[in-house]
């Protein structure tokens, strides 16, 4: 729930699908190569959105359609030019998810929903039937 509207409901796996999707990458560089570290990222790895970055930590949101090999081979390339740069990637959590939900809700108050919760909650139901199934 989301300022009293009904956002989600699913399994974990479901809705890290549904709500978030790839992957994120965090990484941790030391005094003033986080900005360089920050550059490079972007310049070499288009595909990365820059979420947060505070005190040397950068988080970034990579799209599913990303390869994670050729991210690897991107990052290595970046940390035998940094020193002090640390990587990790790692799928997205439920936290993730409900972080984001949480500041699209900020983004939008004050907006009145177009679809009542039930509205909504029978679309996704509709959806999640139409899609294809993992067994």
């Amino acid at each position: 729930m989301v300022a009293g509207q009904f956002r989600c409901m699913g399994t974990t796996t479901h809705l890290k699908v549904k709500f978030g999707g790839g992957y994120m990458l965090t990484v941790r560089a030391e005094g003033d190569e986080g900005a360089v570290v920050a550059e490079l990222i972007s310049a070499q790895l288009p595909a990365a959105e820059l979420v947060r970055a505070h005190l040397g930590r950068l988080m970034y949101k990579l799209a599913e359609s990303v390869s994670i090999a050729d991210t690897f081979d991107v990052l290595e390339g970046i940390r035998s030019q940094c020193v002090s740069m640390d990587y990790d990637v790692t799928q997205t959590t439920l936290e993730d998810v409900f972080l984001r939900l949480a500041e699209e809700a900020e983004l939008n108050e004050g907006q009145a929903p177009t679809k009542s919760p039930m509205e909504r909650i029978a679309a996704a139901a509709v959806d999640d039937l139409s899609a294809p199934q993992d067994v």
